[in-house]
């Protein structure tokens, strides 16, 4: 199940330095990046600490819990979420230590 409603047009972005790394383009490629994550053993966990949203943008700043096997990484991150029609379009997440968050994606 999706965790919020978004069009087939949405665009997903990670930071460059993240593996997988890149802008996704469409519910499947996006369903298909966070099946990968699944498959390689990675969970990712938040504890939301606010949500700001007008119109257009939704923003969400947390704490996410990234963890491999033995191996985790807390980090705050910032997601940002442009939205049309009431359905997000495009989805953007950036942490405050990406070298952290990919010592443990990678590893």
């Amino acid at each position: 199940m999706a965790p919020y409603p978004r069009p087939p047009t949405t665009s997903y972005g990670t930071p460059p330095a993240t593996t997988p790394t890149g802008e996704l383009v469409g519910e499947e490629a996006s369903l298909a990046r966070m099946g990968q994550l699944a498959q390689d053993g990675v969970t990712i966990s938040f504890d939301i600490h606010d949500v700001v949203a007008n119109d257009e943008h939704v923003v969400v700043l947390s704490d996410a819990t990234f963890s491999k096997g033995s191996d985790s990484a807390l980090d705050r991150q910032v997601q940002i979420m442009h939205v049309r029609d009431g359905k997000v379009t495009e989805f953007w997440a950036m942490n405050a230590d990406q070298a952290a968050v990919d010592a443990v994606l990678n590893g």
